[in-house]
């Protein structure tokens, strides 16, 4: 029983020393650019520590093998499937830590399962069946959560097709816009009209919200009708971008991009962007937002 025991606390000290390594190296190293050096491999970790103490108490051998190999794992499941760039209609987005803690939570039941199999099979238990039986439901729950997750607001604002546009008629349901030429959607035309009711809950606006002349962000499914105007198809947020011409340059929420800074940002000089500014001061403005949101990127 002691030489038993013994053996326990080497595999699982071997296998935490194992995880902690592992941990270490997605947080405090350069891999930690995976996960955009967020807090994601303490939560994860967490879940994992969690997984050895009951792999532990419990002798689930299989579980402690998936719980600590499957972080590391797991991790290059969320990097193979992370949703890259715009997505467009009804595909699925997929966010990196999301996908790294769903399938490492699936790796873990899956070795869970295997403990309980191998029970059952050793001992004849239908008590172990049981088990067996419910981890594979608790595997198919997580698999049915993830596919039928609702869209967010951050996966809109990540991953959605985007435009600017400037207001030029405002109805009760809908506005009109004039469409950013350096937009996707100038290649089609020069106005679309967009609905006012967005589908975010979260992010609602009426007409009064907006006056003409107002340069606006639209966030849509991609989906355009082919009509004259154009028609954008399922709009999940507009906002305001409160961006404006002034003497010095453009102020946006407040803060001022003087001319210089617009310089360096454009690779244009500075007579050549307060030319532009007087002959088209709201393409100007979209043409510094689209320049602005690539820095970003």
């Amino acid at each position: 029983m002691k030489k038993l025991f013994n053996n326990k606390i080497i595999k699982i000290s071997v296998m935490l020393l194992v995880f902690i390594i592992t941990f270490i190296l997605l947080h405090f190293t350069s891999l930690n650019e995976l996960h955009g050096r967020s807090d994601a491999p303490m939560i994860i970790g967490i879940i994992g520590c969690v997984g050895l103490i009951i792999s532990y108490i419990f002798n689930l051998n299989i579980m402690t093998i998936a719980t600590t190999l499957g972080y590391g794992l797991s991790i290059v499941v969320g990097v193979i499937f992370e949703s890259e760039g715009m997505i467009f209609n009804n595909k699925s987005i997929h966010t990196m830590w999301i996908v790294w803690l769903v399938s490492y939570c699936i790796i873990i039941m899956l070795g869970l399962m295997c403990d309980f199999l191998y029970r059952a099979k050793a001992k004849k238990s239908k008590l172990n069946l049981i088990g067996a039986f419910a981890s594979i439901m608790i595997i198919v729950i997580i698999v049915f959560s993830y596919a039928t997750k609702p869209l967010t607001v951050n996966d809109v604002f990540a991953h959605k097709p985007q435009f600017y546009g400037v207001v030029t008629e405002i109805y009760k349901n809908s506005m009109l816009l004039s469409v950013d030429e350096n937009s996707f959607i100038a290649n089609s035309g020069d106005m679309i009209r967009v609905s006012i009711d967005v589908a975010m809950s979260d992010l609602t606006v009426n007409k009064d919200d907006f006056t003409v002349g107002d340069i606006v962000k639209v966030y849509f499914n991609g989906s355009i009708e082919e009509s004259d105007p154009l028609g954008a198809g399922v709009i999940y947020a507009i906002s305001n971008t409160d961006a404006f011409i002034c003497e010095d340059g453009i102020k946006k929420n407040g803060d001022l991009y003087p001319y210089n800074e617009i310089s360096v940002l454009t690779g244009l000089p500075i007579s050549d962007l307060k030319e532009y500014s007087a002959n088209n001061p709201s393409q100007f403005i979209m043409d510094f937002l689209n320049h602005l949101r690539n820095l970003k990127k």
